[in-house]
């Protein structure tokens, strides 16, 4: 059970609350939403590395209320230069065990290893939207994830859950069994009555400082970078210090669509947004002829999500 939160001056979501409390604690300093938002990102990816972190990327809409205008920011992963679609043979073996379920391919090196990586979009996609709509330094929207990775990240039955559903994978590269597991197996958190344990990254926080010192293009065009080209080719993949270096985030148009008396604003291109929007066009005509919470509404939302999502599977690569 979740406690509900009231709030007249703003509310900050997340997947873990102590990210949230960090993000809500720069609201109430006087930070806007973007600095909330960019504070409380770093902050998740500490605290629930497995679906956030620095060497991912993603999307941020934005809606100005003085002025009524949204803006999107598009940072989500690239390709590598140097990358071959012909290294990643389809298997025809059904689908992969990731979260979305492409064709497998061969050895799953399109999720799993140094293969697997792509360009991240995650640090310059929080220096874009600081510069341009932020009100807080580069160097203090870090300061809250720098603290919960000197603190550690606690082990919750969640966390040992999450790490042990990873931990076959995580086994086969020296660098994720360290960072993850203990002598090979998942943390846990104690059987009865007790503190649980935390698991430090010292390497994490020394990036996170070593970034709020040198500034979010260190990362593609500095030291960051330099390491992270050396570690990922040591390891057999194939992002190159170029590939970092051309990187750059950007501000983009939203997609728009009216829908019954509300406007949707979503990202355009290779994201949920356009498939949302789909979605919304062919449940217009049933959600208005069915009471909200009815099976009938029910239903044609599922029939509809089926559908948009077999689309984009087959056709949005």
């Amino acid at each position: 059970r979740k406690a509900a939160v009231v709030s007249s001056k703003g509310i900050v979501a997340s997947q873990h609350k102590l990210a949230s409390r960090a993000g809500a604690r720069v609201l109430a300093e006087g930070g806007n939403a973007v600095d909330a938002a960019v504070a409380t990102a770093f902050t998740v990816s500490v605290l629930e590395p497995w679906m956030s972190g620095i060497g991912g990327g993603g999307h941020m809409l934005i809606h100005d209320a003085p002025s009524g205008k949204v803006h999107a920011i598009d940072f989500g992963m690239r390709s590598p230069g140097g990358l071959d679609p012909a290294d990643y043979p389809l298997s025809g073996e059904g689908v992969a065990s990731d979260l979305f379920p492409w064709p497998r391919v061969v050895e799953d090196r399109n999720i799993i290893g140094a293969t697997s990586i792509a360009v991240p979009g995650q640090v310059d996609g929080m220096r874009v939207a600081l510069e341009n709509f932020g009100s807080r330094s580069w160097s203090e929207s870090l300061q809250p994830a720098i603290r919960a990775a000197e603190a550690g990240m606690q082990i919750d039955w969640y966390a040992t859950l999450l790490i042990g559903s990873s931990a076959e994978e995580l086994n086969h590269y020296p660098c994720t069994r360290e960072t993850y597991l203990i002598h090979g197996h998942p943390p846990a958190p104690p059987w009865s009555a007790g503190v649980a344990p935390r698991k430090h990254f010292p390497y994490l926080t020394k990036t996170l400082k070593h970034l709020a010192e040198a500034g979010p293009r260190d990362f593609y065009e500095g030291r960051l970078a330099g390491t992270l080209a050396e570690d990922i080719g040591k390891c057999g993949g194939i992002l190159s210090r170029d590939d970092l270096a051309s990187y750059q985030a950007k501000l983009v148009e939203p997609l728009v669509r009216e829908y019954r008396k509300s406007r949707i604003h979503v990202h355009p291109e290779l994201n949920a947004g356009t498939t949302l929007l789909k979605a919304m066009s062919l449940l217009e005509e049933p959600l208005g002829e069915h009471p909200a919470a009815s099976g009938e509404a029910f239903l044609s939302i599922a029939e509809a999500l089926d559908q948009v999502y077999r689309e984009r599977l087959e056709t949005m690569g």
